[in-house]
């Protein structure tokens, strides 16, 4: 759609008399099936008109209750409670991991992370004491690659094989946590 066409379907507001450009939606009408008709609206009468709409007009306090808390949800069904049996089996499957401890509080023992032997070396060679995220991980090869880069320290012959070993565990790790995230 070119410039002369935007400007020819240029929309004006729904509301009688004016002239200003119509950009926003704003509730018209509800009708007996319960749908809501809409209307484009100046921002000026749309919010005047969503200030005066009511969507809880027609219903009860027990209705406007269940919305309520269906809008917790998103008005999607959700899963009831687990009970404790059904937790437990969930705390204890092989796929739980809990990195941050959370459960090991309530007596409920959880299963640690094991982390191959060439991820353990590829930490030491960043030296870093756990997995990190991308972000951190890349921010720390960052700053070691400017440490031991040959052209920063000339004079040192082992900084061009530490810097080889770094690139190593750099995407040893970076293919680790793709892996981890898929």
């Amino acid at each position: 759609m070119g410039t002369c066409e935007k400007i020819l379907s240029f929309r004006h507001c729904a509301e009688t008399g004016c002239t200003e450009a119509a950009d926003f939606r704003a509730p018209v009408l509800k009708r007996a099936d319960g749908e809501i008709d809409y209307g484009v609206f100046c921002k000026i009468h749309a919010r005047a008109r969503n200030g005066q709409w009511n969507y809880f007009a027609d219903m009860n306090a027990d209705e406007i209750e269940d919305f309520r808390h269906q809008s917790y949800s998103w008005h999607k069904s959700t899963v009831e409670n687990l009970s404790k049996t059904a937790l437990h089996a969930v705390l204890h499957s092989t796929d739980f991991l809990d990195d941050n401890v959370l459960f090991s509080a309530s007596g409920i023992k959880t299963q640690k992370r094991v982390i191959p032997p060439e991820i353990k070396q590829a930490l030491e060679q960043m030296q870093l004491e756990d997995v990190p995220d991308e972000a951190s991980l890349k921010a720390r090869f960052r700053l070691l690659v400017k440490r031991y880069h040959p052209d920063v320290q000339p004079e040192n012959p082992h900084n061009l094989a530490r810097l080889q070993s770094i690139n190593s565990a750099y995407k040893t790790l970076k293919e680790y946590l793709c892996r981890e995230i898929v």
